[in-house]
């Protein structure tokens, strides 16, 4: 089993969790974060796996070669960087760095990947919905998708993008739950049940 993680930062949240639980079947996990001292630490949390992580320094976006990413001056592992300056603004971060960094596309990633994916994480701090209803659901038969629902329709709102994607994905199989901030779909076919 294949598993990605888009935006892990330092990897102790909830995917880690639901990760452990699956440890014995994964074959390779892909930790993706542009922030290079957040991929450290997630190499770090995820020590048991280390002859099967990928590290990328990107960021997943609607556009592939380099573009501007934001992350709150004083902390380079912040959970609250982001693609959007008014993002991380938002967040009450008066002093923020612009860096620059590599970026690639969704069903690209997938498309270079070029092997079933069981999980994709993602939460990628105001850019969780364009990642998700951009990935090729007919194409990449995904058996778990879990993002974070807090931003989908800007800085702390989830109204119409949200329900989109939610019908979204129930049109191609998945069953879709809400569980705090996060919406998890799991393929109706799935074997794998939240505990």
């Amino acid at each position: 089993m294949n598993i990605i993680q888009i935006g892990c930062n330092s990897g102790n949240d909830n995917a880690f969790q639901i990760i452990k639980e699956v440890k014995s079947d994964i074959q390779n996990i892909i930790l993706i974060d542009p922030l290079i001292e957040c991929l450290f630490k997630a190499k770090e949390t995820y020590s048991e796996f280390k002859d099967k992580i990928t590290l990328l320094n990107c960021v997943i976006s609607n556009e592939n070669g380099i573009t501007s990413f934001y992350h709150p001056l004083e902390d380079n592992q912040s959970a609250h960087s982001s693609l959007s300056l008014e993002h991380v603004g938002l967040h009450r971060h008066n002093k923020i760095r612009q860096i620059i960094t590599p970026s690639i596309k969704i069903n690209d990633l997938l498309n270079i990947i070029n092997a079933p994916v069981a999980f994709l994480f993602v939460d990628a701090e105001g850019s969780d919905f364009e990642i998700v209803n951009a990935v090729d659901l007919k194409k990449y038969q995904i058996e778990v998708i879990v993002y974070e629902n807090s931003h989908t329709d800007g800085v702390f709102q989830r109204t119409i993008n949200n329900d989109y994607l939610k019908l979204k994905l129930m049109k191609y199989g998945y069953s879709v739950k809400e569980h705090g901030n996060d919406t998890i779909a799991i393929k109706n076919n799935s074997n794998f049940k939240l505990k």
